[in-house]
């Protein structure tokens, strides 16, 4: 397969409807492929960053098990990989789904850990849980979140990208960071450091995030195999000489504000 528009932040949140989620996801690869002018039958591949608490990955396993069971009109299907499926739609639509986690240190910074279906707790500190996801062999990303990479964080995350080997670890874009906004210092420096940006959409646990699955990524030329999707996608991170271009477009200041506003009353209600 190729090229392919990868979403490399998603969650599932419990207040999605399963199949909207997948119908959604393949309507904004869609509208990104006809905007950009990318092939019309271009694949959308999802990397799921599940926290501690979520295995939805895991119920789409056993459902890819049962040839008979269905979400909707999609159809779940094995790869030879354990942490990747493959989602099918009668209308010739397929989704590339491929495991992974959000881990949170002890230093309150989240770490991707995508590629993987293995478990890395919660609470370590920031190169502990580096090291974990690299051992692992997972694609290894610290993403943007508001506020997470401002006073003491910030200083503790630019000490620690001081250190990192090209090619290791990625950051991590996010659609939900408003557009017309100054790129965060560790974007704006990644070029010299060598590091990739992998953009995702990173929807909230609100109703209508369902909406923006998908939305926002990045780029794959090379071909992919149905097989090995992860395996493949790995190598090919591995081999680029410089980042991959992004697809799609970040929030409006209105909806930044509102979700952010939304997140921060809830949490003081829990």
């Amino acid at each position: 397969m190729g090229p392919l528009l990868v979403d490399a932040h998603v969650h599932f949140h419990p207040c999605f409807g399963e199949e909207q989620f997948l119908d959604r996801a393949a309507a904004n690869v869609a509208e990104a492929s006809r905007v950009s002018g990318f092939p019309v039958h271009t694949s959308g591949c999802l990397l799921l960053s599940e926290t501690s608490d979520a295995c939805w990955f895991g119920r789409l396993q056993g459902l890819a098990q049962d040839t008979k069971e269905c979400l909707g009109d999609w159809r779940l299907e094995a790869t030879s990989e354990p942490e990747s499926l493959l989602a099918t739609k009668a209308d010739g639509g397929m989704l590339i789904l491929i495991a992974g986690r959000q881990i949170a240190t002890r230093e309150r910074l989240e770490v991707l850990a995508l590629g993987t279906t293995a478990k890395i707790q919660d609470g370590m500190t920031l190169r502990e849980t580096i090291s974990a996801a690299l051992h692992e062999e997972a694609i290894t990303v610290i993403p943007w979140g508001f506020g997470k990479w401002w006073a003491g964080r910030g200083k503790l995350l630019a000490g620690f990208l001081e250190e990192v080997h090209s090619g290791r670890v990625h950051l991590g874009d996010n659609g939900g960071r408003p557009h017309w906004t100054v790129e965060p210092w560790p974007l704006r420096s990644s070029i010299k450091r060598g590091l990739w940006i992998l953009p995702g959409s990173d929807p909230l646990p609100m109703i209508d995030e369902v909406e923006r699955v998908g939305s926002y990524g990045f780029r794959i030329d090379e071909y992919i195999s149905r097989s090995r999707p992860a395996a493949d996608l790995k190598r090919y991170l591995r081999s680029l000489e410089k980042g991959p271009s992004p697809y799609g477009k970040r929030v409006g200041w209105l909806r930044f504000i509102r979700n952010q506003t939304h997140l921060r009353l809830v949490r003081r209600q829990l």
